[in-house]
């Protein structure tokens, strides 16, 4: 093996294609994103993150092995933890504010309330791992994206004078599913390559979820803020913000929902291609 190097070039490519991003979901949400400033920045975006594909393919030794994803198992397992990841982050940010500034909570309630998620993770993970090694993974992380499809459904019901237990009914299956879909989706992540390249699957999975979890906060937080602003602009003067804060709620639990869809289309469609009969030899 030859002498290992770090991809500085790569490194610097792939940071500044985030960060632009990043800046352009975190400040476009109080400007508006139509200004020549954040167009600037999602065209840097575009071409840092396009220069950073033309540099993996070409360096020796990249930040980023893109020949993984030439295996379909592999990219499905990255792109539904990615999308799940973007989905539950943005939650994770955009709930706290509803609890404070709509039902009153303080921050112990608030605690309370999002630890009902991380528990669920925590009890059905083994569950979960369990099951993925008698049945397989493709079958639990389906049902595990299904259960977090049926959170954010149910937190698209929340109306005005929804309580707390509203939003902990939607809680406990979305950190259930995530806990059943996480471990089963890693080991299919990992069982995708060859087992000289488990460091890089497990740094990829890693990379996978913190970029997840950042954009899900940028972007989901950005349109929750968009949605809040249009819809208390609507409202007479003097009237109960309430209406609006949770209409931007459900605006915002509806677009989480379309991630986790698509997620859980692409489990389904690895699902049915893994049971689907090899075709037979040709003569």
């Amino acid at each position: 093996a030859g002498e290992q190097r770090f991809d500085f070039s790569g490194a610097v490519l792939f940071l500044t294609a985030l960060l632009s991003l990043l800046l352009a979901l975190s400040i476009g949400q109080e400007t508006g994103f139509a200004q020549g400033g954040i167009i600037l920045l999602l065209g840097l975006f575009g071409a840092f993150g396009a220069a950073f594909i033309m540099t993996e393919r070409r360096v020796h030794q990249p930040m980023l092995d893109l020949t993984m994803f030439e295996n379909i198992d592999f990219s499905i397992g990255i792109a539904t933890g990615m999308l799940s990841f973007v989905a539950v982050g943005g939650l994770f940010i955009i709930s706290p504010f509803y609890l404070t500034d709509t039902l009153g909570l303080g921050p112990r309630g608030v605690g309370l309330v999002l630890a009902s998620g991380p528990l669920l993770i925590g009890l059905t993970a083994p569950v979960a791992g369990r099951a993925s090694d008698r049945i397989g993974s493709r079958p639990v992380t389906v049902l595990g994206l299904a259960s977090v499809a049926l959170g954010f459904l149910l937190f698209m019901r929340i109306q005005p004078d929804s309580g707390v237990a509203a939003v902990v009914w939607g809680m406990l299956p979305i950190g259930a599913g995530m806990g059943i879909f996480l471990s089963p989706n890693n080991s299919a992540v990992m069982g995708a390559v060859r087992p000289e390249r488990y460091g890089v699957a497990g740094s990829i999975l890693t990379l996978n979820r913190i970029v997840g979890q950042t954009i899900g906060i940028a972007a989901l937080t950005a349109i929750w803020a968009i949605r809040l602003d249009a819809r208390l602009a609507q409202l007479d003067a003097g009237a109960a913000s309430a209406p609006a804060e949770a209409g931007a709620f459900r605006d915002f639990a509806m677009t989480a929902l379309a991630i986790v869809l698509v997620a859980l289309s692409l489990a389904a469609w690895a699902l049915s291609r893994e049971r689907s009969p090899a075709p037979a030899p040709s003569e």
